[in-house]
């Protein structure tokens, strides 16, 4: 373990919707930062309305959130909104939450354009993932 205030900046990508209390683990991030240290982090979009309108097509089935026995098991999920309070009850001030962009298959990719597009054009995000900028206050 280190010490409090041993770091300038962590990232977490796609590693906190698998944890049991992801409030504990912001806050022991928080405490591993130093003042104004900088944390980035990505999860999955609960918000993710494209997906889950082409899920049930392409599957047949109906997306559940939890499933036992899932090889990914996402133990929670977070809207922007949601990530957002996390953060910020962790102790963070959040500068920024967007669109994860490092989905690596064509149709990923694909569907995250459209995604970008209808962010810059509504404001709705509708991303795959999540991206989140914060500084420790």
């Amino acid at each position: 373990t280190w010490p409090d205030k041993s770091f300038d900046a962590a990232t977490m990508w796609h590693v906190l919707e698998h944890t049991g209390d992801p409030l504990a683990n912001l806050q022991k991030i928080h405490a591993l930062l130093k003042d104004d240290g900088v944390f980035i982090m990505a999860v999955p979009n609960a918000d993710n309305r494209i997906f889950r309108m082409f899920y049930p097509l392409a599957r047949r089935k109906f997306l559940r959130y939890y499933t036992p026995g899932e090889r990914e098991l996402h133990l929670c999920h977070f809207t922007e909104r949601t990530l957002r309070l996390m953060l910020e009850k962790a102790g963070f001030r959040v500068l920024r939450i967007g669109i994860d962009r490092s989905a690596l298959g064509f149709g990923h990719q694909v569907l995250e354009w459209l995604a970008v597009l209808l962010y810059a054009t509504t404001g709705l995000n509708w991303s795959e993932a999540l991206e989140a900028v914060a500084v420790k206050k």
